[in-house]
């Protein structure tokens, strides 16, 4: 009986040694959180997808989107 008690305790000591070291030790998660979506740092609206992005983009018919474009990318340049 004791023998039995002995062995269960230090399985489910091991197995819960283990469970929160595995839980930890992925990446992007911070050990207990397990995110918003399938991949790591996805929230729901991709998962797990691929984004198609088009080589060449059609050029902005707007005016206050170019000038909104621009400010973006001096804002960019600013920040390097």
């Amino acid at each position: 009986m004791k023998k039995t008690i002995f062995v269960i305790s230090l399985t489910l000591a091991v197995a819960f040694v283990l469970g929160t070291a595995m839980a930890q030790s992925q990446t992007g998660r911070g050990g207990y959180d397990y995110g918003m979506g399938p991949g790591y740092n996805m929230g729901p609206g991709m998962m797990g997808g691929w984004v198609d992005v088009p080589a060449k983009l059609p050029a902005p018919n707007n005016a206050e989107w170019v000038q909104k474009l621009r400010d973006i990318l001096t804002l960019e340049k600013q920040s390097l």
